[in-house]
């Protein structure tokens, strides 16, 4: 909630909040002071929130997700209250239980650690784009496994087997998997399912291209074509069009 506020809707929350409480302190310079701002800055406002749990008690389930969520880059702190009371007074026994305060300077150091390596993970996925370029047509701004569907596509459409597309690439294991008959995406999935149950390859269809629109049909089975691509996929493309080249296929890297 306070992620998506501007600094005024949050002045705005905490003014009425104040008032009900019947506070003296002034909203906006209240929250000014909180954040060692001198001024109002819309930009940096609540681009990172911290947030503090307290509780009498916290279950092992809640523990265990804070300290997951920590570690994907939240600020999560579990504060465990527990109120006794001495003769007529109230006490309260405030411990910190999530980060343990000694090991709040690991802590950071270690955030920031992994912050940095997920930014060098995202910054070096190659997000390459291609322009597919089919008997004078052009596919263009075509993601990797995008393009080399639609050269496989291409092929099959032109009568090709999807055997013998595989075997222009040998060093790809399940390019293909394949169920008897022309089914539909639903009857191919139920199919290979049906298989792997009896002791068979399992299936899972997010792998593969394996809609309706994407199924391939040749010779009375249907096919599905495996999304898996990584570095090597210019390798395999670049195979496929050697294999058949009276097909006229190329492709560039997009501008």
């Amino acid at each position: 909630m306070v992620s998506a506020m501007t600094f005024t809707r949050a002045v705005e929350i905490y003014s009425d909040y104040l008032q009900k409480i019947k506070s003296d302190k002034e909203a906006s310079a209240s929250l000014l002071e909180f954040l060692e701002w001198d001024e109002p800055d819309e930009d940096q406002f609540a681009q990172e929130v911290r947030i503090v749990l307290v509780s009498a008690d916290f279950s092992k389930e809640l523990t265990t997700s804070v300290i997951w969520l920590n570690d994907c880059g939240l600020d999560i702190e579990c504060v465990r209250i527990k109120p006794y009371s001495d003769n007529g007074r109230i006490l309260a026994d405030i411990q910190q239980i999530i980060p343990l305060p000694e090991a709040e300077d690991y802590r950071v150091k270690l955030k920031e650690k992994q912050q940095s390596e997920r930014v060098s993970r995202a910054t070096s996925r190659d997000t390459s784009k291609y322009d597919v370029s089919i008997g004078g047509k052009i596919h263009e701004q075509l993601s990797k496994r995008a393009a080399i569907f639609t050269i496989v596509r291409h092929l099959t459409d032109a009568g090709h087997s999807p055997e013998s597309i595989a075997a222009a690439v040998p060093w790809r294991n399940s390019m293909f998997r394949s169920a008897n008959g022309e089914l539909s995406e639903d009857q191919f999935a139920l199919q290979l399912k049906a298989e792997a149950a009896d002791g068979g390859k399992a299936f899972d269809g997010i792998r593969y291209f394996s809609s309706d629109g994407e199924l391939i049909i040749h010779e009375g089975r249907t096919y599905a074509f495996t999304n898996q691509w990584g570095p090597r996929t210019q390798k395999a493309m670049d195979q496929l069009i050697a294999a058949f080249p009276a097909c006229a296929i190329s492709y560039r890297q997009s501008e």
